[in-house]
C-alpha cells in the first residue's frame, strides 16, 4: 500500500498506479485530505471528507 501517495511518471513503459478509495472496517470513519499550495502567492488550500464503511459522506 502507498499510504495513498499518487506517483506520476512520464515513462510510458512503467504502468500507472490505480488509486482507489479503500473504505474503513465497519464502524470506523475515514478521513481524506487534499491540500493545493500556491507558489505565486502565500495562499493554500485544504480540503476534508469523511465517509463511513458503506462509503457515504459523513461531512465534508
Amino acid at each position: 500500500m502507498n499510504g495513498g501517495v499518487q506517483k506520476h511518471t512520464t515513462n510510458s513503459a512503467v504502468p500507472a498506479l490505480e488509486n482507489r478509495w479503500v473504505r474503513p472496517p465497519q464502524g470506523y470513519t475515514k478521513c481524506n485530505v487534499g491540500c493545493a499550495l500556491f507558489s505565486n502567492s502565500s495562499l493554500m488550500g485544504v480540503g476534508l471528507c469523511f465517509r463511513d464503511h458503506t462509503s457515504h459522506f459523513v461531512f465534508t
